[in-house]
C-alpha cells in the first residue's frame, strides 16, 4: 500500500470514527465483549453506520491490527474491531 493509499484509509477511517454525517449510534457499548461474533453484535449494539475492511501483514500499519483481514464497524458513538469473526477490540466516543 503506497502513502496515497494510507492517507486516504487514514482519512476514511478518522471520519468513520468521528462519526461524519448521519450515523447510527452504537447501543448498549457495554454489553459488547470481546469475542463476540458479527452477528451477536449486531444483535447487541444495532447497525453499523459504516464497514471498513482492512488487510494487514501486522507491522507498519496506520492501526494496530493482527496480520490477515481485520473488519472494524463504525457507530455514531463508537467502534468495533473483529477479527477472524470475532471481537478483538471497540472504542466509546469520550466527550
Amino acid at each position: 500500500m503506497n502513502h496515497r493509499h494510507r492517507a486516504a484509509l487514514a482519512v476514511a477511517v478518522a471520519a468513520g470514527a468521528l462519526g461524519f454525517g448521519c450515523a447510527a449510534a452504537l447501543q448498549n457499548y457495554e454489553k459488547v465483549s470481546l469475542g463476540m461474533t458479527p452477528e451477536q453484535v449486531r444483535t447487541v449494539a444495532g447497525k453499523p453506520h459504516r464497514k471498513f475492511r482492512m488487510e494487514s501483514a501486522g507491522q507498519g500499519t496506520i492501526l494496530p491490527t493482527p496480520a490477515g483481514t481485520s473488519e472494524t464497524w463504525f457507530y455514531k458513538t463508537g467502534l468495533i474491531q473483529f477479527h477472524d469473526g470475532k471481537v478483538v477490540a471497540k472504542g466509546e466516543k469520550l466527550e
